[in-house]
C-alpha cells in the first residue's frame, strides 16, 4: 500500500510507473484492465497531443476528459481518496470533527498580483526575452557538438546532448528573468563569465570537457587551468588526453560562437545596469505589504510566507524588504541554512510548536520549505514566482493550509509569468494542466493557481457540489447503518444466492426508466459490470448510477419477472462475454506486438530455448513469462543489453547459460503470477431486475 498526502506527479506516464510498483504491465489484476501497457500507451499519446508545443492554447476540458477516463477505469479501483470537502459533506465525519474541535480553514481563489512595466523597461524586457530565446547560442554548453568528427565520436548523441543542455540553460535564464531582475543580472554575469572561461581555455590551447569536475565553478574561483587539469586526473583517474582538447580539435566557428555570446551578454548586462533601480514587481509587492496583506481582518496573526524558486531572489527580497519596510523581523531560508534555522522556523511559524516566539513574522524561502514543515501560524502566502514543478504550488500552500491553522481563511497571492515568458517555457499552461489533471484524477477541494479568465472558461472545482466520493460515502454509510441497526437483514442480503431476480413497477420504484427495461450485475474475478438493457440495447452503467436504479425501500413489493427479463439478461451476459473475449484478445495481441524491445527479447529467448536443455531451458521459460507479463522493468533492460551484446560479440564468447542463471537468481519469485485460468473469467449473473408498467 502506498499512502500519501503529497500531490503525485500525475502525467499518465507517471501514474503508469506508480502502478508498475504493484502490477505486471501485461498481466494486470485490476478489474477490467488486463493490460496496463496497452491502455496507458494510448493515454500517454493523447496527453502528449494535448500538451504539444504546436497548440497555442491548452484544451483544459480535454485534460478533464482524459483524466476522468483514467480515474474511472483505473484509479478509482486502486485508491481510497478523501478530500476535506468529502469529510465535511458527510454528517458522521463532520460530527467527529466537531467533537474533536477540528476545523479546516477555507481557501480563497488565488489573488492575481499585476504590475506594469514602463515603456523603457518593457522594451528591455522584450529584447532580453528575444535574445535569451532566439539569439543567444549558449555555446558554452555545446562543446562536444563542436568537436571535429573523429573526436565527436567519443560522445554518442553529441548533438542531442548539446541541444538539451542549451535548452535547459535557456529555460533557466527565462525563469530568472521572470523571478526577479536581480536574479537575472546575476545569471547574466555567471553565464558571461562561464563563456569567457572557455574562451580563455582556447587561448591556453587547453579546453577541458569534464562535466563532473565543474570546470566553470573552478574558473570562477580563479583556479589555474593546469591545476584544474590535475584535479581531474587525480579525482577521476583518467588520462589527460581523455578530457583535455586543443583548440584545433574544434570546428572553426565554435570559438566565434563563444565570442558572439559574450558580446551579447556584455551588451545585455550593460543595459540592465543602466536601469538598476527600476523594479515595478517589488514596488507592487511592497504596496501590498504596506496595505491589505497586513490588514488585521485578513491576517489576524501578522505572519506572512513568501516563496520563490530562486535563492538570489530570496536574498534580494530580504534586502529590499528590510530597507523599504524598516523591519528586522524577516527570516530568509534556502537549502544552505534550513537545518541551522529550523528551530527558529518552528518557533515563529508552526502553530503546533510548544514554545512560540514572534522574533520573525515574515519568512521568505526557496522551495526547500515547500514540504516537511508547518508554517500555519501564517494564513497568507505569496508566490513571488511560479515553480517549474506545478506540484510545488500545492505543496507551498499546504504549509499554511493545515489542521490547526490560526486563521479560518487561507489567502494565496500569485505573481504569474509574463505572456512573453510563458510563450517560451509554458509555465502557466503546464501548471494549469498539471493541477487540472490532479483534480480530475484524484479530486481537490481548492483552487491553487487558475487565473480568473481560465476559471470562467472551465471551473476547476465547485465546493457546493458533491463529487462521486461523497455519493459513495453516503452509500457506505447506509450499509454501515443497516449492519448496525438490522444485522439480520444485512446477513440476508449479503448471502443472497446468485441469479437473484425480481420485477418492480415503475410507480413503486419511482424510476424514470421506461417499461420493459432491465438491470443486471454480472461479475467474474476478471471483470465486474452493471448493465442497463432497453429492448435490444445494452449499456454499461457506472456503480453510482446503477445503485440509484437498484435503490428500493424495504416496503416495496417484488413481482415475478416478465418474459422479456430472461432475454434481456442473456443479452447482457453475451455482451459481458464479448467484452471479456475482446479484452483477452487485445491483451494477447498487445503482449508483444506494440513493444519493440519485448519482441526482440522474446525472439532471442526463443532462439536460445531451441538449443537449451535441462535447467537452462527451465530458466529461459521463467524469464520469458516475466518478460511477456511485464513483471520487471529492470529485467527488460538487462535482457536488452544481452540482445545488444549478441550483435557485437561472437556466440561462443557469451556465457548464455551463466547470464540467464544469474537473472533468474536476481528476479525469480517463489510463486510467479500466472494468467487467470478459464474458470476464473466465466461470468456469473449476480442479481437482476426488470421494470414493468403495472401488475397484470
Amino acid at each position: 500500500m502506498l499512502i500519501s498526502a503529497t500531490p503525485l506527479n500525475n502525467r499518465p506516464d507517471d501514474l503508469y510507473n506508480l502502478l508498475l510498483l504493484f502490477q505486471d504491465k501485461r498481466n494486470c489484476t485490476i478489474d477490467g484492465v488486463p493490460n496496463l501497457h496497452e491502455d496507458f500507451s494510448r493515454w500517454i499519446k493523447e496527453y502528449k497531443l494535448i500538451m504539444s508545443p504546436r497548440n497555442e492554447t491548452i484544451d483544459v476540458k480535454a485534460v478533464d476528459r482524459l483524466y476522468n477516463e483514467i480515474r474511472n477505469k483505473v484509479i478509482d479501483k486502486v485508491t481510497v481518496r478523501r478530500t476535506r470537502n468529502n469529510i465535511k459533506n458527510d454528517e458522521e465525519y463532520q460530527a467527529d470533527l466537531d467533537k474533536q474541535k477540528i476545523k479546516f480553514p477555507d481557501i480563497e481563489k488565488p489573488r492575481q498580483v499585476e504590475y506594469v512595466l514602463p515603456p523603457d523597461l518593457k522594451k528591455l524586457f522584450e529584447d532580453t526575452m528575444r535574445i535569451l530565446t532566439e539569439e543567444l547560442k549558449y555555446s558554452r554548453y555545446r562543446a562536444i557538438e563542436a568537436l571535429v568528427p573523429d573526436l565527436k565520436q567519443r560522445y554518442p548523441g553529441a548533438e542531442q546532448t548539446s541541444q538539451s543542455l542549451a535548452s535547459i540553460y535557456r529555460t533557466h535564464m527565462v525563469k530568472r528573468l521572470e523571478s526577479s531582475f536581480f536574479a537575472l543580472r546575476k545569471s547574466l554575469r555567471n553565464l558571461r563569465n562561464a563563456t569567457q572561461g572557455m574562451i580563455d581555455m582556447f587561448a591556453a590551447d587547453k579546453v577541458v570537457i569534464l562535466p563532473e569536475l565543474k570546470v566553470k565553478d573552478l574558473q570562477a574561483q580563479d583556479v589555474d587551468i593546469e591545476d584544474i587539469i590535475e584535479k581531474g586526473i587525480e579525482k577521476f583517474g583518467v588520462s589527460r588526453d581523455s578530457f583535455v582538447y586543443k583548440s584545433a580539435d574544434f570546428q572553426p566557428e565554435f570559438l566565434e560562437n563563444l565570442k558572439y555570446d559574450v558580446a551579447l551578454l556584455d551588451n545585455l548586462s550593460m543595459r540592465w545596469t543602466l536601469i538598476k533601480d527600476q523594479d515595478p514587481k517589488i514596488e507592487e509587492f511592497v504596496k501590498l505589504l504596506q496595505g491589505e496583506i497586513f490588514d488585521k481582518k485578513l491576517n489576524p496573526t501578522d505572519k506572512l510566507v513568501v516563496f520563490s524558486e530562486s535563492k538570489d531572489t530570496i536574498a534580494y527580497l530580504l534586502e529590499q524588504l528590510q530597507k523599504r519596510l524598516e523591519r528586522n523581523d524577516i527570516l530568509a531560508v534556502s537549502s544552505a541554512d534550513r537545518k541551522k534555522l529550523f528551530e527558529d522556523i518552528q518557533a515563529n511559524f508552526d502553530a503546533n510548536y510548544k514554545t512560540q516566539k514572534d522574533k520573525y513574522n515574515i519568512i521568505v524561502s526557496t522551495d526547500v520549505l515547500a514540504e516537511g514543515v508547518n508554517l500555519h501560524r501564517a494564513n497568507i502566502i505569496v508566490n513571488y514566482d511560479t515553480p517549474w514543478n506545478a506540484s510545488r504550488l500545492m505543496q507551498r500552500i499546504g504549509r499554511v493550509n493545515r489542521i490547526g491553522s490560526v486563521a479560518g481563511l487561507i489567502v494565496n497571492y500569485m505573481f504569474y509569468p509574463s505572456a512573453e515568458g510563458d510563450a517560451q517555457i509554458r509555465l502557466y499552461k503546464n501548471a494549469l494542466v498539471k493541477l487540472q489533471g490532479f483534480h480530475s484524477a484524484f479530486g481537490e477541494d481548492s483552487q491553487i493557481y487558475s487565473r480568473e479568465e481560465i476559471v470562467g472558461q472551465f471551473e476547476l472545482f465547485n465546493k457546493d457540489i458533491d463529487d462521486n466520493i461523497d455519493h459513495t460515502l453516503t452509500l457506505q454509510r447506509e450499509v454501515r447503518d443497516l449492519f448496525t441497526n438490522d444485522p439480520e437483514k444485512y446477513q440476508h442480503i449479503k448471502y443472497l444466492p446468485y441469479k437473484s431476480r425480481t420485477a418492480r413497477t415503475l410507480a413503486d420504484s419511482k424510476t424514470s426508466l421506461p417499461a420493459k427495461t432491465s438491470l443486471a450485475y454480472i461479475a467474474s474475478s476478471f471483470k465486474k459490470e452493471f448493465y442497463l438493457i432497453k429492448g435490444n440495447d445494452v449499456t454499461d452503467l457506472g456503480f453510482l448510477e446503477a445503485a440509484e436504479y437498484f435503490r428500493a425501500t424495504p416496503e416495496e413489493p417484488g413481482y415475478a419477472v416478465p418474459d422479456e427479463h430472461y432475454a434481456q439478461v442473456s443479452k447482457a451476459a453475451a455482451k459481458f462475454d464479448t467484452d471479456v473475449t475482446k479484452m483477452l484478445d487485445d491483451n494477447m495481441k498487445a503482449s508483444v506486438g506494440n513493444d519493440k524491445n519485448t519482441g526482440l527479447i522474446i525472439k532471442m529467448l526463443g532462439e536460445l530455448s531451441r538449443r537449451a536443455e535441462g535447467n537452462f531451458a527451465e530458466n529461459i521459460e521463467i524469464l520469458r513469462k516475466y518478460v511477456e507479463h511485464g513483471t520487471y522493468q529492470r529485467l527488460t533492460r538487462d535482457l536488452l543489453r544481452l540482445v545488444k551484446q549478441r550483435k557485437k560479440d561472437k556466440e561462443d564468447e557469451i556465457d548464455y547459460e551463466g547470464i540467464i542463471r544469474q537473472f533468474v537468481r536476481k528476479y525469480h519469485r517463489a510463486k510467479p503470477v500466472s494468467i487467470k485460468e478459464e474458470e476464473e473469467i466465466t461470468p456469473r449473473i449476480i442479481i437482476s431486475e426488470s421494470f414493468i408498467d403495472k401488475v397484470k
